[in-house]
């Protein structure tokens, strides 16, 4: 799996224009399907009035699609492969430790997408993100999820609720911080009871459990709120008790990326708009203790941004003076 992710970072950084950055990644799909699917694609391509755009887009489809013809027929439908075309096409075929993940955490055995720029984030998020948090949802049955940006896994569903065994059944399938949401009157009883198990009952009319990205997205807002909340207190221990970390902190952003790339970070606090986020999210965290992201637009994430250019680092160890880099 390493060797795939790292193949495909080299494209992340890769921008251009026109969405004619084409990105298509499938497994276990039989040769009708695929040339079906891109006949398709084309037919949408054709309907693109700027014959510049619609040519160049064209051309990088028919790519795609003579070079699948010369695969065997079903050759992929127990392999797969990624294909990241712009003015070349490059491949890379999947191997077994890739698709058995794929297999997993995929919904669908096609992706395709066009864009300035090659989807290989979204890929790198599902192939190797397997932190979740907990959504619980009620009407007359009770669904709990796994979600995060990217997925949504319905993981269990309890189809005549118990109410006085509801919040131990719920227990048994989940651990950890829990969101709740729903409506009707099994809901309303059960939160009554249990609200200090709930970091938030979600206010919903109605929903589909299949369809439910809308609740998704507040729900991991509010996740989002309170995982900062204890980071945003480290970083005030950080900035007012700045006695207790003599010499440990670091604040230069040159010398933060130094002391990351050696190995000699301990804790790190970002905010996503600061000028080395990108470039020390592509680095090796491994080393690191806590690696800890901002992205709220709070006073305090403002004052962090403006005072430290939002980013801060605890060293290891106090090193010598004549090892830092010159201002």
């Amino acid at each position: 799996m390493d060797t795939f992710i790292n193949q495909i970072k080299n494209y992340s950084s890769v921008k251009g224009k026109l969405n004619l950055f084409i990105t298509f990644f499938f497994f276990d799909t039989n040769h009708e399907d695929l040339l079906k699917y891109l006949n398709y694609k084309i037919k949408i391509i054709n309907t693109i009035k700027d014959s510049y755009k619609r040519k160049k887009a064209l051309d990088r489809i028919f790519l795609i699609k003579d070079n699948i013809k010369e695969y065997k027929e079903n050759y992929f439908s127990n392999k797969g492969i990624l294909y990241l075309v712009n003015e070349e096409l490059e491949k890379i075929e999947l191997k077994s430790n890739v698709l058995k993940v794929a297999r997993s955490e995929f919904k669908d055995n096609i992706f395709y997408d066009s864009g300035d720029f090659f989807a290989t984030d979204y890929l790198i998020d599902m192939l190797t993100n397997f932190e979740f948090n907990n959504l619980v949802l009620m009407d007359k049955k009770v669904y709990i999820y796994n979600i995060n940006t990217n997925k949504t896994k319905l993981i269990h569903t309890i189809d005549k609720p118990e109410l006085n065994s509801l919040m131990s059944e719920i227990n048994s399938k989940i651990s950890g911080p829990l969101i709740l949401g729903g409506n009707g009157n099994l809901k309303n009883n059960f939160y009554k009871e249990n609200k200090n198990s709930f970091i938030k009952d979600i206010k919903i009319t109605s929903f589909k459990p299949d369809k439910i990205e809308h609740i998704k997205e507040d729900a991991l807002k509010v996740f989002q709120e309170e995982a900062e909340i204890s980071i945003l207190d480290l970083l005030d221990n950080y900035i007012n008790d700045s006695h207790q970390y003599t010499d440990l902190l670091v604040y230069n952003n040159k010398r933060i990326l130094k002391f990351v790339e050696n190995c000699m970070a301990k804790t790190v606090i970002i905010h996503k708009s600061s000028p080395i986020y990108k470039e020390i999210k592509e680095m090796d965290l491994s080393s690191i203790d806590n690696f800890h992201v901002l992205e709220s637009k709070n006073e305090k994430c403002k004052s962090f941004i403006n005072n430290y250019e939002g980013s801060i680092l605890e060293m290891r160890y106090v090193l010598p003076q004549n090892c830092f880099d010159e201002d």
